[in-house]
């Protein structure tokens, strides 16, 4: 009984992660168990990883490959190789404080949300790919430009725009059924 109710919240956080998204509980489940020992270790809270697991399962990242994706994000957060270092000094951000322990989570999305603004679309992955790795840019990019900061209207519009893209079609594939719906009209 004891154990059942230590994890009644854990559950819980789940299953509302699962309602909000376009994943569900075992997607969040296998996510959260890739990705969770190297949040704590990282200080970050479970809420606020399980909030990540949900923008990613949006984005159509979902289970042990959103978890593997974030779980990469979180050791890139870290990494020191020259080009990591080269590619954050470029982007403006750091990850870690002046007293050399990471960034709280949210802080970091709205710096890479904030560096990643405005840049060419190459450019941005170049970079994000410098500092996280191919995998992990996934998350880096869908999680820097969906923050707190700005979850709505969607950047695919923009991102039609900086491509010149004026009779293409911008669809907000976070925008689930509505999304569906939008595009079947449109096609």
């Amino acid at each position: 009984l004891l154990i059942a109710v230590q994890f009644q919240p854990i559950e819980d956080l789940l299953a509302a992660a699962a309602n909000a998204s376009t994943g569900d509980v075992t997607d969040m489940a296998f996510a959260l168990r890739q990705a969770s020992a190297n949040a704590a270790t990282l200080g970050i809270p479970i809420e606020q990883v399980v909030a990540a697991i949900s923008q990613l399962a949006n984005a159509g990242i979902v289970g042990q490959d959103a978890g593997t994706s974030l779980k990469t994000f979180f050791i890139g957060l870290t990494k020191n190789t020259k080009p990591a270092i080269k590619a954050q000094k470029e982007l403006g951000v750091s990850f870690i404080d002046a007293v050399g322990n990471v960034k709280p989570f949210p802080i970091i999305l709205r710096d890479l949300n904030k560096a990643l603004a405005g840049l060419p679309t190459g450019k941005a992955q170049k970079l994000i790919n410098d500092i996280f790795g191919q995998d992990a840019g996934r998350a880096a990019i869908i999680l820097g430009t969906a923050s707190p900061d700005r979850l709505l209207p969607s950047t695919a519009v923009e991102v039609q725009a900086a491509l010149g893209a004026s009779r293409a079609a911008a669809f907000d594939v976070s925008a689930a059924c509505s999304g569906w719906l939008y595009g079947i009209q449109v096609a």
